[in-house]
């Protein structure tokens, strides 16, 4: 397995968001763990820390647009695609794209093509509604929508139905790109949430599909699981600053704000070296 790791704008070295991929075409070495051409790892043990260097250059891949979810032109017939204001967007089960409209505090559900298959939430306080539909993520076999300024997360199967809550600290608002999931694996992510120490206003709480763990810049590198450097890519251009991508396998989902100051979603097939 690989991780793609990013630097979280605004918030130091306090949380790395990370995502799984898998490592095609990587090469063995003796010991049978992934190597890659044109780097050299090294891989110390300090004490109980476990230290892992690379030098070289990595492999270049690619990212390339194949298909974008939003309106071609400002016709105010309120088709799916003509979001309100995205959030947040996440990649699910089925090639799913998920798209959490905080203005109309629905989350949309479309394909990698860009095709609607279904809509569901609503504005309201009852079971699966949204007073501000914060985040979206996918953890494990469940959607969880963060809606802070009530103080819960919401659960909904793939297809919408909903399957229940969880209580957390609420009444923190901000931007979409701060109150939001900071998903770093398959089943694991992190959220704000306001903090019960003393002296300290916010904390990261680690969730997953079950409840809480307990627990750069222009460019995107990709590591193995061990902390090998497997390739390094540019970051999509054009895309919100506080409005994190989701990274799957062999897609990346981007947020822009395009004409008439309509928001759009961009899907990005990763390319690896050799592929054309």
């Amino acid at each position: 397995m690989a991780v793609v790791t990013r630097a979280i704008p605004g918030a130091g070295s306090a949380l790395i968001g990370a995502v799984l991929l898998s490592a095609c075409g990587a090469d063995s070495d003796s010991a049978g763990t992934p190597t890659t051409p044109g780097i050299t790892t090294t891989i110390d043990t300090v004490g109980s820390t476990i230290r892992v260097t690379n030098s070289g250059s990595p492999p270049e891949w690619r990212l390339t647009r194949v298909a974008s979810i939003g309106p071609q032109s400002l016709s105010g017939a309120g088709s799916p695609d003509e979001f309100g204001r995205i959030y947040d967007v996440a990649l699910g089960p089925d090639d799913a794209v998920f798209v959490a409209d905080g203005m109309n505090s629905e989350v949309r559900v479309f394909g990698l093509d860009g095709v609607h298959r279904r809509t569901f939430g609503r504005d309201g306080e009852g079971p699966g509604e949204f007073a501000r539909l914060y985040s979206v993520a996918w953890l494990g076999d469940r959607l969880l929508a963060l809606d802070s300024q009530q103080g819960r997360i919401s659960e909904f199967t793939a297809e919408g139905e909903y399957l229940g809550q969880r209580r957390i600290r609420g009444g923190l608002s901000g931007g979409s790109g701060w109150v939001r999931f900071w998903r770093v694996g398959a089943d694991d992510a992190y959220h704000v949430t306001l903090s019960s120490v003393p002296g300290r206003s916010w904390e990261f709480v680690g969730v997953d599909s079950r409840g809480e763990t307990g627990d750069t810049g222009n460019r995107w590198e990709v590591f193995d699981a061990d902390g090998r450097l497997l390739a390094s890519m540019p970051a999509p251009t054009g895309r919100r600053a506080f409005t994190p991508p989701a990274i799957g396998a062999d897609h990346v989902l981007t947020v822009r704000r395009g004409d008439f100051d309509l928001d759009y979603v961009d899907v990005w097939r990763i390319e690896r070296e050799g592929a054309r």
